[in-house]
């Protein structure tokens, strides 16, 4: 399969809500209650990737990749004001339909991110990861050194979040 990744812009809004909503539905079966992702909404998540994407004087940049007929298949986002002392950069969101994983889209995604904060001087990274998901393998693959973990709301359920860190993602790009 041949597939392309770019920029995001305002008008992915519809397409990348779909990626998000149906990759929460799929990869968080069975770890968060089945009430809580019927309760995600195509529209809801539309509005909020319309405000990062349509919106000026935002700290995120979002990547998507698109298959063959030009459908958004996965999405990435990245943020260059973390919320941590240590690591500056964030790896903020990263999703693929189902059927899309496993074949190395995920991994040019982050390198996109990597390389747009490294282009920043931005040379720290983190990202926050549920701690009941398997993909949580994939970031250790990458060689983010496990940091810490915390609870996270939501809605009316909490759960826990790990956070991963790379100390130098200079290192990564450069493996």
């Amino acid at each position: 399969m041949t597939f392309k990744i770019r920029e995001a812009v305002c008008n992915d809004a519809v397409q990348m809500a779909k990626v998000y909503v149906d990759s929460w539905r799929t990869t968080y079966r069975n770890i968060l209650p089945e009430e809580f992702l019927a309760s995600l909404t195509y529209e809801w998540r539309e509005q909020k990737w319309r405000k990062i994407l349509c919106e000026e004087n935002n700290n995120d940049f979002c990547f998507v990749t698109e298959n063959e007929s030009g459908e958004v298949v996965g999405i990435a986002v990245g943020r260059f004001d973390s919320e941590d002392a240590k690591y500056i950069g964030e790896l903020n969101t990263i999703y693929l339909l189902k059927e899309y994983q496993q074949q190395g889209i995920g991994k040019e995604l982050v390198k996109l991110i990597v390389e747009w904060l490294a282009a920043r001087q931005i040379y720290t990274m983190i990202v926050w990861v549920l701690a009941d998901n398997p993909a949580r393998a994939f970031y250790e693959k990458l060689g983010g050194k496990y940091l810490r973990s915390q609870p996270l709301e939501l809605g009316q359920y909490t759960v826990q979040e790990v956070a991963y860190g790379w100390d130098n993602i200079k290192d990564w790009l450069e493996s």
